[in-house]
């Protein structure tokens, strides 16, 4: 019995010794485990953090190269902007003062306003002291010089509504020189202007005006050249605001220079006709 239990007790502590060495080592392991992973782990952590930094500082060196790259563009545009705006106003007084320029004309406009020109022609046409008259009227425009060249340097900068009322005004004014110079030289006037085409034009810019245009024709041209004047003005504000312009008024606009240059080009052929080189319309 003795004997029994001593084995038993042996088994025991053999068993218990093979337990806490089998529990040593897998607490052991464990912990090797653990540590290395927790190493690993930190290892991680610390690469991670790193190629995170070098992300945000990748993106912090882009992001000052977009916001250099805005800085150039954005003023790059406003210095556009604002040369855009000097010249625009540089364009506005050349504009006006081409205008300026042709205000002497008006003078003929105003004197040719009240006569009958296919008549006067007929007349001046078969007796000398009226040619002579007439060619005294007409000196003191002889030697006039218009600037419109200036207003040919303007035009890309103005808006194109600015640029038909300055058209039409133009083609008004120089229509009473050419009349002049047609009676001074005797030729035969009737059917030689196209005033139709000068009232569809007037009457386009001011469409208000229609039934006074129609009414008195050719003699309602010069007393609207200052409504003229004051709407080209209207307009040149308008530009100086920075008001838009919308389809409707460039429309109107094209319509308007189109007419325009029919009248010159009639014009042209007539002053051809009645000796241009006497006619004082210089442009330089």
């Amino acid at each position: 019995m003795i004997t029994e239990w001593t084995s038993f007790a042996s088994a025991s502590i053999v068993a218990l010794i093979l337990f806490a060495i089998q529990t040593w080592i897998v607490t052991h392991i464990k912990r090797g485990v653990e540590h290395r992973f927790a190493r690993d782990l930190e290892t991680m952590r610390a690469e991670h953090h790193t190629a995170e930094e070098g992300i945000k500082a990748a993106l912090r060196e882009k992001e000052g190269q977009l916001a250099a790259l805005r800085t150039v563009a954005l003023t790059g545009v406003i210095k556009r902007q604002a040369t855009l705006a000097k010249r625009r106003v540089e364009a506005i007084d050349q504009l006006w003062s081409a205008v300026a320029s042709l205000g002497p004309a008006k003078g003929a406009a105003a004197l040719v306003q009240g006569i009958n020109f296919e008549e006067a022609s007929r007349v001046a046409a078969k007796n000398e002291k009226a040619r002579a008259m007439f060619a005294g009227l007409a000196a003191p425009y002889a030697a006039v010089t218009y600037d419109l060249k200036s207003a040919m340097k303007a035009r890309p900068f103005v808006s194109p509504m600015a640029w038909a009322i300055y058209s039409a005004y133009q083609a008004v004014v120089l229509l009473g020189i050419t009349k002049l110079n047609v009676l001074k030289t005797g030729i035969d006037g009737k059917g030689l202007l196209n005033l139709n085409s000068v009232s569809e034009l007037i009457t386009t810019v001011l469409p208000h005006r229609a039934d006074y245009v129609r009414a008195r024709k050719d003699a309602a041209y010069y007393p609207l050249l200052d409504e003229l004047e004051t709407t080209l003005l209207d307009e040149l504000k308008r530009m100086l605001s920075g008001a838009a312009e919308d389809s409707d008024s460039v429309a109107r606009a094209a319509a308007i220079v189109r007419q325009a240059e029919r009248v010159r080009s009639d014009l042209t052929g007539d002053i051809q006709q009645s000796n241009a080189s006497q006619s004082g319309v210089v442009a330089e």
